[in-house]
């Protein structure tokens, strides 16, 4: 993964001033995502980075959220507008999946044969089953993307704010990373060696709650003669419904922000912390917020961040 944070990198001459995270953060993530998804051979396009912004811009409107619970309300203006260009940005996204798909088809083709592990998952779908439809794959990469996308983007902004508010819990998740990793880039295998790190990934996921509507009230009993462990947390559920990107969620989470807190201290825009208030809407977003990253005392950053 150390090749997919260069967006970090790239950036941090710039954070030094105030500065919003978003761009950087949207792509780090995108980058990761499509390496899975594709195995990150083709770069993505600015039409494809656009249509993202505008899907995660208007995916959690309330306007949206409206028109897709109530479809008749598609024809009052005010709110179909918005709805729209959600729409026309997933479009825009399939039309590319499609022809992405396309080219790993083609490869896939050629290799049909070759005994090697498949190296993304498009790959690995045409091997189990190279009769799989074009539609089958861009849904399923289109669910990989936007699923994967808009949440981990969501939680690494709050990872910011909650960590801009708590600087004690900064240093403490710094000291753990450097003394379990070094400057290396933190080793998820090995997160066994951060226990404060992972318990505040956990109070993270917690507290956020990306999707406020992923657990249905009726499962709130905490009786033990229904549940036996009722207290258990799950934050990407659990059983057949469980999100199928925890796991790499998780490793995204446990890198990056392990490698932030490596190199990085994190301080609000002139003394002002950031507001824990939400957005309204589908996920939990956090108000636009603009931090500032200053180096962290020592030998400075080696190699790619």
């Amino acid at each position: 993964m150390a090749h997919q944070t260069f967006s970090l990198q790239e950036s941090r001459s710039t954070w030094t001033s105030p500065s919003n995270p978003d761009k950087a953060i949207v792509s780090t993530v995108s980058s990761i995502i499509d390496s899975f998804v594709f195995g990150g051979l083709d770069k993505c396009t600015a039409s494809w980075k656009d249509n993202l912004d505008a899907i995660l811009k208007n995916v959690a409107a309330p306007q949206t959220q409206l028109v897709n619970s109530y479809p008749l309300l598609r024809f009052c203006p005010i709110l179909n507008r918005t709805f729209t260009k959600f729409v026309k940005a997933g479009n825009a996204i399939n039309t590319e999946l499609g022809s992405r798909v396309a080219a790993r088809r083609q490869m896939s083709a050629v290799s049909e044969h070759d005994d090697q592990l498949p190296e993304d998952f498009i790959q690995a779908a045409l091997k189990q089953n190279k009769n799989y439809s074009d539609t089958t794959l861009i849904t399923s990469a289109g669910d990989l993307w936007t699923g994967g996308l808009s949440t981990t983007v969501t939680l690494l902004r709050w990872a910011l704010i909650y960590l801009v508010h708590h600087p004690n819990v900064q240093t403490r998740i710094r000291e753990e990373v450097l003394e379990a990793f070094g400057q290396s880039m933190p080793n998820y295998k090995e997160k066994e060696k951060t226990p404060y790190f992972l318990a505040t990934i956990r109070e993270l996921l917690r507290l956020v709650n990306v999707l406020p509507y992923g657990i249905p009230h009726s499962f709130l009993n905490t009786s033990h003669n229904d549940f036996s462990n009722p207290q258990n947390f799950f934050p990407f559920g659990a059983g057949r419904r469980r999100c199928a990107g925890s796991s790499l969620a998780y490793i995204e989470l446990y890198v990056l922000l392990g490698r932030i807190m490596q190199f990085f201290e994190i301080h609000p825009e002139d003394g002002k912390l950031p507001s824990l208030q939400r957005s309204p809407g589908m996920t939990n977003e956090p108000l636009p917020f603009k931090v500032v990253l200053k180096n962290v005392p020592g030998p400075g950053i080696q190699g790619p961040i």
